[in-house]
């Protein structure tokens, strides 16, 4: 069919036209598409290979409530337990309580002081870092050692990743790193690590809050409100024993987290990669031919008379 045949078809054609004529310069440039698709497949493949391999370490946990899901106070009668909760803090129920743990856990706070504990900053850095040296490498004459919170922030970015289900109300802490050797121990080691904080607050907070119960029982004569002060002492001194003596006082291990096999790294996903290069290549290929047609003409001009 002459191009000047086509004119002759109504509009409602318009678009198969369209689509016959690209499938016609593909196939006329298909060696074209076939260089450009894999150039790009070549470096996709390239870029996945020279990629470090980040591997992946789970430990599974469950939020330690309280038994009754609303801490020391649910004993208390209802006159007396919402000024308790307001006077000397406390959870609000179980969801309240499960989501305050699970931001500790996540929190900047934490975070910090384990980077600091464990000295992670040139974990996180390591292109600032001088291993043979053992020191920060230094540009125009100044250190690159990062500041604090730029390490927070990578360590939220690359390297702690938390997974809530709201339903069981399991928690996943994963570590991703680079060196296969150390993500199941930092796993394990910042939940221990945000137990211990979690036990010395609650330590700290139940000291402070029994003085205080302790001298408004003193001050006060009345026997309901005693009654309603010893229970809530019982509860203090109930919880700074329970802070004392167990390690998993705010998460219980459920699943510890294990060191993954060598080749179960979660980075880079080396067939996805190559499959949007190779996507990728085809597109730029059908472009490039695209290209060439209109440049020597238009799509028909180099089409052959029927």
């Amino acid at each position: 069919m002459r191009l000047g045949d086509r004119s002759d078809h109504s509009s409602d054609d318009s678009s198969d036209i369209r689509l016959s004529d690209l499938v016609d310069i593909v196939r006329r440039r298909w060696r074209l598409v076939a260089i450009v698709t894999a150039l790009a497949l070549i470096a996709a493949v390239a870029f996945a290979y020279t990629q470090p391999r980040i591997y992946r370490a789970e430990v599974v946990v469950v939020p330690v409530l309280d038994n009754d899901g609303t801490g020391v106070f649910g004993a208390l009668p209802g006159q007396f337990a919402g000024i308790a909760q307001q006077v000397l803090g406390g959870s609000f129920g179980s969801n309240t309580q499960r989501a305050e743990l699970v931001a500790l856990l996540e929190s900047r706070q934490v975070a910090r002081e384990f980077i600091v504990s464990r000295k992670l900053l040139p974990l996180l850095f390591p292109e600032r870092w001088n291993a043979k040296a053992q020191q920060w490498k230094m540009e125009d004459g100044k250190s690159t050692e990062p500041s604090m919170f730029a390490a927070v922030q990578r360590f939220d970015q690359r390297v702690r990743r938390i997974e809530e289900n709201k339903i069981s109300g399991i928690v996943k802490l994963g570590i991703e790193l680079p060196e296969r050797e150390r993500v199941a121990p930092l796993a394990n080691e910042l939940v221990a690590f945000a137990n211990e904080a979690a036990r010395t607050r609650a330590i700290a907070e139940s000291g402070r809050s029994v003085e205080y119960l302790n001298r408004e029982i003193e001050r006060t004569a009345y026997v309901d409100v005693k009654q309603a002060l010893y229970r809530l002492l019982e509860g203090q001194l109930a919880r700074a024993m329970s802070a004392n003596v167990r390690s998993d006082f705010a998460f219980r291990v459920i699943d510890p987290a294990v060191t993954p096999d060598l080749g179960r790294h979660v980075k880079p996903r080396r067939l996805l990669i190559m499959a949007a290069g190779a996507l990728a290549g085809f597109a730029l290929g059908v472009i490039a031919a695209l290209l060439w047609a209109v440049v020597r003409g238009g799509p028909h001009a180099s089409r052959t008379p029927a």
